[in-house]
């Protein structure tokens, strides 16, 4: 959960149903290692623009206009950590989250770009998915993270953070499988 510009709090349940809680806060500038590790961020550069762009595409079910930024040959993953899709397939799958789920929203949708100090420029966002399955009417809720990572003008990896067991789960039972 961000708090406030310079805190962010994340919550994890462990495998014994125990909360642990981290809480991330800013470092001094004069921190050595947040001179070498720390990105140099920006939420209203033209990449957070492109996302949150892509992202509005999304919510709006005009999948054609999505992939603007992404590249011909971008690699997706989401789920298994080994698993990948091309842009067709990516796109396809999010096309059908309009046929099984109505009323998408990304509620809370913030989204930064950062340039490391490796030289990779990533975009990230976080948000919470929102839908309710048409077969059901049942309101259903994702808390999600994506990272886009840019080379030039173009994303050319994306990487989606969620419980996708739950949400195949989800478009299983909706497919009647």
């Amino acid at each position: 959960a961000r708090e406030a510009d310079d805190r962010m709090v994340l919550r994890l349940l462990d495998a014994s149903g125990q909360t642990v809680e981290r809480v991330f806060t800013a470092a001094a500038d004069d921190e050595p290692m947040l001179r070498h590790l720390a990105p140099v961020t920006s939420a209203g550069d033209w990449r957070t623009k492109a996302v949150d762009a892509a992202h509005a595409s999304y919510v709006a079910g005009d999948i054609e206009a999505v992939p603007a930024a992404f590249a011909d040959g971008c690699v997706h993953r989401w789920a298994a950590p080994g698993a990948t899709a091309t842009n067709e397939e990516w796109l396809a799958g999010l096309a059908s989250h309009h046929e099984i789920f109505d009323g998408i929203s990304l509620e809370g949708l913030y989204s930064m770009t950062g340039e490391y100090s490796d030289g990779n420029v990533w975009t990230a966002s976080w948000f919470t998915w929102t839908g309710t399955v048409r077969a059901t009417g049942e309101k259903v809720e994702f808390l999600a993270h994506c990272s886009f990572r840019w080379d030039g003008d173009e994303i050319v990896e994306n990487l989606v953070f969620f419980d996708a067991e739950r949400f195949e789960g989800l478009v299983g039972s909706a497919e009647g499988e």
